[in-house]
């Protein structure tokens, strides 16, 4: 506990240069390049790689951290619960995002939440973690609202109910839009892109295009849907313009 008190009195000094020393003397693991802004840390183990950061105005109370180089962590992010999280190199949470875990006795004892490398979660998305989330490489929780799920309960007719738990696997080159909500026990193959507005209750096990009314399965090139779109080059960006 004193440890953690310790971590967490660090992590919100002013002084960010100092902090990696001061946290390596508590038995930490933080990149003397790693950054730490004025955030509310509490973890029994911290590992930041090289040139890893966490941002401003954060509070992250989970059993340990570990951002590989270059991850990120943003601003304003709210992350709390008996879970692990893994941030592979190039990932990043950007802001405004709710990572939590229930402190309830029925659930497994931990989860994680692993990001790949490059992927992303956006803004204002909520993921539920009272079982793993695993999020594979290039993958993009995008735009405002998502929900990812890992528990939900079966209610019979006598009035009981029993919890059922399952852990959400991305795999890779995934894009999931806005106000999507994933349930529990979700698998998604790679090179799936999901539409606004889906709800997710089964596997998608083919790559291509998912929308809503109803959730269905279309054939999609996208090197074919790009041809369709202007491309705009401005000073060293392109972009695609309908």
């Amino acid at each position: 506990m004193m440890k953690k008190i310790l971590t967490a009195c660090i992590c919100f000094m002013p002084f960010s240069s100092i902090k990696p020393f001061l946290l390596n003397l508590l038995g930490h693991k933080v990149s003397k390049n790693a950054k730490i802004g004025l955030s509310i840390i509490v973890a029994q183990k911290l590992v930041l790689g090289n040139s890893a950061s966490i941002g401003h105005l954060n509070f992250i109370s989970i059993s340990k951290i570990c951002l590989k180089s270059n991850a990120r962590i943003r601003n304003v992010n709210y992350l709390k619960g008996n879970f692990d999280l893994l941030m592979k190199s190039f990932s990043i949470i950007i802001n405004f995002n709710l990572i939590t875990r229930g402190s309830v006795d029925w659930a497994p004892p931990c989860s994680k939440l692993v990001l790949g490398k490059n992927s992303q979660i956006t803004s204002f998305s909520s993921i539920d973690l009272a079982a793993s989330v695993i999020l594979g490489n290039d993958v993009v929780l995008a735009g405002k609202g998502i929900q990812v799920w890992t528990h939900g309960f079966v209610h019979d007719y006598n009035r009981n109910r029993y919890l059922v738990t399952g852990k959400v696997i991305l795999g890779n080159n995934i894009y999931i839009g806005a106000r999507t909500c994933i349930n529990p026990g979700v698998r998604i193959a790679d090179d799936v892109t999901v539409g606004v507005n889906a709800t997710i209750s089964k596997n998608l096990n083919r790559p291509g295009l998912y929308v809503s009314h109803a959730l269905r399965h279309l054939e999609f090139n996208p090197h074919q849907r790009l041809e369709s779109f202007q491309r705009v080059i401005n000073n060293e960006s392109t972009y695609y313009q309908k």
